[in-house]
């Protein structure tokens, strides 16, 4: 039954593999994580601040910022896509299924917030607002 899983989601998993993989081979300054990391760093404050005077509606900035990301995404992703032989339709439908099914296994659910963070844009700005709370406490 296991295998079966392994089936589901081929380019989800092998994506989710050699991400790991890099961060774990990168040198301090690159890598999936560290990429996504720096911006983190870099604009989390502002979405945290936002989200206590936010009256309605989002300011155009962080939309911008999520296509910023999203490009950086992209980017990092296309070359697992490429060696895995996928396409972005199938890869976003097997992070959405991913999504769907509950927690993944350690390695892969970091990689699945930073997925969904790209393909939505309030996924996006949620995961920015606690980053940047949580920077705040430390």
């Amino acid at each position: 039954e296991e295998r079966k899983d392994d089936d589901e989601l081929p380019l989800f998993k092998e994506a989710a593999r050699y991400f790991k993989d890099q961060a774990f081979c990168a040198s301090k300054d690159e890598g999936l994580e560290v990429v996504f990391d720096d911006f983190v760093c870099e604009h989390a404050a502002a979405f945290a601040d936002d989200a206590e005077t936010r009256d309605e509606g989002h300011s155009f900035e962080f939309t911008e910022l999520h296509n910023e990301y999203l490009r950086l995404f992209e980017k990092a992703t296309e070359r697992v896509l490429e060696v895995a032989g996928g396409t972005r339709e199938q890869f976003a439908k097997e992070c959405r299924s991913a999504l769907r099914s509950g927690a993944r296994p350690e390695g892969e659910q970091w990689f699945l917030e930073s997925c969904m963070a790209a393909l939505d844009y309030e996924v996006f700005y949620e995961t920015m607002v606690r980053a940047g709370r949580k920077r705040r406490k430390k």
